[in-house]
C-alpha cells in the first residue's frame, strides 16, 4: 500500500458507515471539499458489511402511532430511496419500534451514488488513516490507499 499524495480538503472524515456517509455528505453539500476515507470497499458501514438487513433509528420510537422518520435530510433521503429501491411501502414494526427492511448491497450502491453526485466530495475505498498531524493552523492526515 501506497500513502496518497497531497490532497487539500476542507474537512476530512474517517470511517465511511452509516454516521461518517452522512456527516461527509452534508459538509460536501453545504459547499466543504471533502475527502472520505473508508478501510473497506464497499460504504454503509453494517448496513453494508455485516449482514444487517433492518435499519432501526430511524423512525420515532412509538409504534402506538404511524411511523414518522424521526431525521430530515439526509436519513429521510436514504430511508425514501430505499424504500423505493426495494420496492417497500414502508417499515415494519419488530418489537416496540419500527424498522426498515433492507438489502446490504443496495446500500452500498445507494451510498456510491450520493457520493459520486457531489463535485467537491472525494472517496478513498480501501484506505486507512495512518496518522494526523496539527499544525499551520489545519491538520495534516496521511491516508494509506492500495496502490
Amino acid at each position: 500500500m501506497a500513502v496518497s499524495s497531497d490532497q487539500r480538503a476542507d474537512v476530512v472524515v474517517i470511517g465511511g458507515g452509516s454516521a461518517g456517509l452522512c456527516a461527509a455528505l452534508a459538509a460536501a453539500r453545504m459547499g466543504s471539499e471533502v475527502v472520505l476515507v473508508e478501510m473497506s470497499d464497499s460504504l454503509g458501514g453494517m448496513g453494508a458489511r455485516a449482514f444487517v438487513h433492518t435499519f432501526c433509528g430511524l423512525y420515532l420510537p412509538d409504534v402506538s402511532q404511524p411511523p414518522v422518520v424521526a431525521n430530515a435530510g439526509l436519513p429521510a433521503e436514504i430511508e425514501r430511496e430505499m424504500r423505493h429501491r426495494l420496492n417497500l411501502d414502508g417499515p415494519e414494526k419488530m418489537g416496540g419500534v419500527y424498522v426498515l427492511a433492507q438489502e446490504p448491497s443496495v446500500f452500498d450502491e445507494l451510498a456510491k451514488e450520493l457520493v459520486q453526485a457531489e463535485p467537491t466530495m472525494s472517496c478513498l475505498l480501501a484506505s486507512a488513516c495512518v496518522g494526523v498531524q496539527r499544525g499551520n493552523g489545519g491538520f495534516r492526515v496521511k491516508v494509506s490507499t492500495p496502490d
